[in-house]
């Protein structure tokens, strides 16, 4: 369709329109599950301990492995 990406042509739909969203995503060619599609933020919590591994692994890049499978989630915290 014209060059345009699938976020372009999801602006597109109007949900207020005559034409259904059906018809509309099928003219657009795009999937209808991605007008209804919202991505979900990581939690506060996730995102600290991930932070935390990254400031063990960067200091000691040999862990590898053993830092993921051997470092107790209450050296984490």
């Amino acid at each position: 369709m014209e060059n345009r990406t699938v976020k372009e042509r999801r602006l597109l739909v109007d949900k207020v329109e005559k034409l259904n969203v059906r018809k509309q995503s099928k003219l657009l060619e795009i999937n209808r599950s991605s007008l209804y599609y919202s991505p979900k933020t990581e939690r506060f919590e996730n995102l600290e301990i991930m932070r935390k591994i990254d400031h063990i692994y960067l200091d000691n890049p040999t862990y590898g492995v053993w830092l993921r499978t051997y470092v107790p989630q209450a050296h984490l915290i």
